[in-house]
C-alpha cells in the first residue's frame, strides 16, 4: 500500500510523540483508519525501522497504530522518563526484564542501547505480535507474573484503551464497551519464571513492571530475586487511592519493597528525586522507580 507509506513520513515529520493508548492514539487512529480502510482487510504488513523489519497484522488496533505512525510512537517512548533510566543502566550483555511488555516498545529501545530483553505479555494478540518479531524485539514468554502459579482469568481491553489489559477486574466490574473478553492465562511468579528460563539474576540490570492493578501481587512474586544483593532497580507503574483497581497499590509496593532496603524515587527534568509515598498527593496512576540507594547509586546518578 503506497499511501500509508506517504502518510507514515508526514506524520513523522510533524515531531509529536503518541502512546499506545489516549485521545492522541484514538484520533490518528481512527482518522487512518477512515483514509486507508482496506488496512484491516489486507491483514499482513511490515515495516521498517532503521534496518529492521517488523511484521504486522493490521486486524489488531495496535499494530495499525505502528504501521501508521511508527516514528511518532518511538519519539514518545524516547522521551520518557523510563527510557532515560533504560539508557543509564545499559551495558553490554545486561538483561531489561519487561513485565507487562504489551508492543514492546520499550524493549525494542532496550536492544537498541545494547541491552537484551526479557518479555512477559500474556494477552495472546501481543504475544503473537511479540513472538513474530523475536528477532527485533527479543525473547518473549506468554505467562502473567503474579504471587502464585496455575491459571486465571485475563481481561483483554478494547480499541479504546488497549493498555489496560489485566488479571484485575475493575472495582465497578465487567464494562463491555472498554472489555472485549476474558482469556485463560498461565500464571507465574517471577521467582519461578527466572529459575524455569535459566537467567542469570546479576545479569538484570532494570524491571519494568505496568500490570494495570497486579502491582502488589507481583512484586510479591519476586521475593527470593529482591533478597539476592545483586537485585536490579524496579520501574513500577503503580495506582493512588482514586484508582478503580489495585488502589492504592503505590503504598503496598512500597511498603513491601522496602522491607528489602528499595526506596521509591521519581524523575523530575532528567534527576531522580526521593519520593515520598505517604505523604506526598497521589494521583490515579504514576510511575516510581524503587532502587537500593547504597546498590544502585553509580549507575543511576543519584
Amino acid at each position: 500500500m503506497r499511501y500509508p507509506a506517504i502518510v507514515r513520513t508526514l506524520i513523522g515529520a510533524t515531531g509529536f510523540g503518541l502512546s499506545i493508548s489516549g485521545r492522541r492514539q484514538q484520533l490518528v487512529l481512527s482518522t487512518c483508519d477512515r483514509l486507508f480502510s482496506d488496512a484491516r482487510e489486507s491483514r499482513v504488513a511490515s515495516i521498517q525501522i532503521d534496518s529492521r523489519t517488523i511484521r504486522l497484522d493490521l486486524a489488531n488496533p495496535g499494530e495499525r497504530l505502528l504501521y501508521y505512525a511508527p516514528h511518532n510512537l518511538l519519539r514518545g517512548y524516547r522521551n520518557s522518563d523510563l527510557f532515560s533510566i533504560i539508557s543509564r543502566v545499559a551495558s553490554p550483555f545486561a538483561l531489561f526484564v519487561d513485565i507487562g511488555a504489551n508492543l514492546g516498545l520499550y524493549s525494542l529501545l532496550a536492544r537498541e542501547v545494547g541491552l537484551e530483553t526479557l518479555m512477559f505479555e500474556p494477552e495472546p494478540v501481543h504475544y503473537s505480535f511479540l513472538s513474530r518479531n523475536a528477532s527485533v524485539f527479543g525473547r518473549a514468554v506468554d505467562c502473567a507474573l503474579s504471587n502464585s502459579s496455575g491459571t486465571a482469568n485475563f481481561y483483554v481491553s478494547g480499541e479504546a484503551n488497549p493498555g489496560s489489559s489485566s488479571l484485575v477486574m475493575p472495582e465497578g466490574g465487567w464494562n463491555e464497551s472498554e472489555y472485549e473478553r476474558v482469556v485463560p492465562v498461565r500464571l507465574a511468579t517471577f521467582d519461578a519464571m527466572i529459575a524455569e528460563l535459566n537467567v542469570d539474576a546479576a545479569s538484570i540490570r532494570l524491571i519494568k513492571i505496568d500490570v494495570e492493578g497486579n502491582e502488589e501481587q507481583t512484586v510479591r512474586g519476586m521475593e527470593n530475586y529482591v533478597r539476592g544483593r545483586d537485585a536490579a532497580p524496579i520501574w513500577c507503574e503503580v495506582r493512588g487511592p482514586s484508582s478503580g483497581r489495585g488502589r492504592n497499590s503505590a503504598v503496598s509496593v512500597s511498603a513491601f519493597l522496602g522491607g528489602f532496603g528499595y526506596v521509591p524515587f521519581q524523575i523530575r527534568k532528567g534527576d531522580v528525586i526521593p519520593l515520598n509515598i505517604r505523604q506526598d498527593k497521589m494521583p490515579q496512576v504514576f510511575d516510581v522507580l524503587f532502587t537500593v540507594p547504597a546498590r544502585h547509586s553509580k549507575a543511576l546518578r543519584l
